[in-house]
């Protein structure tokens, strides 16, 4: 087949990843991202309510697992489904095995738990009180980079969604068994020429093998993960693209290095005005948790003016809060002892 064939691009990949939600993965709804008190200021600074997100490439994370729970999965069903087929499409899926894509090598993960305020994530940050910030995914879009005349890129925010993670086998099984069948076999067997095909059926194969960083290992299924997935643009062939090898970057974390992307987001614009992009703050039962706390509200007061400019201070039955200017600030009732 001609090379020229192969592969998805990247408007295809915003087309068929960034523009609407797979129904199996739809987010939880709620998105907590669990973090230290210094990278919370970190994340919390904003220009004109842009924010900087660091998503971290999904081979140097804490789970040794990750990526591969997935790809394992995946690889096998493929050989059961396809590779015993013994015709073209067999051919293709084996011509694409050699060659896939290095583009399924290079993604870049940001993780959110649907809990705001979960035991086994306050013993990772609790010593020294780490924040969960709820940011309001559903409502958000992200920089990205897109081909314009095929010789120049350009900036652009580009709407993204939360994906859940999923844990449970069968239902990984089922999700593959019904996208090979949906996406793959209906367009083997459907009316196109053999090129169209072979272009479609590769171009359903990223997306196929997308997936996997998406497939969790069920011992962490507590966590009830939500994922926002970023693949940086890497254009070999294209002259005069700005690489986006320059959004990369590398941090040391733990005595390891770490590749990450910086991510762009602020809220979509929804009747004449911008969604807030940060909901909530909670912060964690380690220690200084009254003192954070205060901080945390002239924090915000300070670096998130708006119109009201006010504290609302507000009483539950089992636990208070304040919102100032918006964001609610809140304190983990959990008990923990470090």
């Amino acid at each position: 087949m001609n090379n020229e064939t192969y592969g998805i691009s990247y408007e295809e990949y915003v087309e068929d990843y960034l523009s609407s939600p797979k129904k199996e993965f739809i987010g939880e709804g709620k998105y907590y991202h669990y973090t230290s008190l210094e990278n919370c200021l970190n994340l919390l600074n904003h220009d004109n309510n842009i924010f900087e997100l660091w998503a971290s490439h999904l081979s140097y994370l804490n789970d040794k697992e990750e990526h591969v729970n997935g790809l394992k999965l995946i690889d096998r069903k493929v050989e059961d489904l396809l590779l015993s087929k013994g015709d073209d499409l067999s051919d293709w899926i084996e011509e694409y095995k050699e060659k896939q894509n290095t583009m399924l090598n290079e993604i870049f993960i940001l993780c959110f738990c649907s809990k705001r305020s979960l035991l086994s994530q306050w013993k990772y940050y609790g010593k020294n009180s780490g924040i969960a910030i709820q940011y309001n995914l559903d409502h958000c879009e992200y920089t990205g980079y897109i081909e314009d005349g095929g010789a120049y890129a350009k900036e652009m925010f580009i709407p993204n969604f939360a994906q859940k993670v999923i844990y449970d086998n069968m239902e990984k099984q089922r999700i593959i068994d019904s996208f090979i069948h949906e996406n793959i076999y209906s367009i083997y067997n459907g009316p196109d020429d053999k090129v169209s095909k072979y272009r479609r059926i590769i171009r359903n194969m990223d997306i196929l093998y997308s997936l996997a960083p998406l497939f969790k290992h069920d011992a962490f299924a507590e966590e009830n993960e939500s994922r926002l997935l970023f693949r940086p643009l890497y254009l070999e062939d294209t002259v005069g693209v700005k690489d986006a090898r320059d959004l990369v970057n590398y941090r040391v974390s733990n005595n390891k290095v770490i590749p990450y992307l910086k991510v762009k987001v602020r809220g979509k614009e929804e009747k004449g005005k911008r969604s807030p992009v940060i909901l909530s703050l909670t912060v964690g039962p380690g220690e200084n948790q009254d003192l954070i706390f205060d901080a945390l509200k002239h924090f915000v007061r300070n670096k998130f003016p708006n119109s009201e400019n006010h504290f609302e201070p507000i009483y539950r039955k089992d636990y208070s809060y304040i919102k100032v200017n918006g964001i609610e600030i809140r304190k983990a009732s959990i008990p923990f002892r470090d």
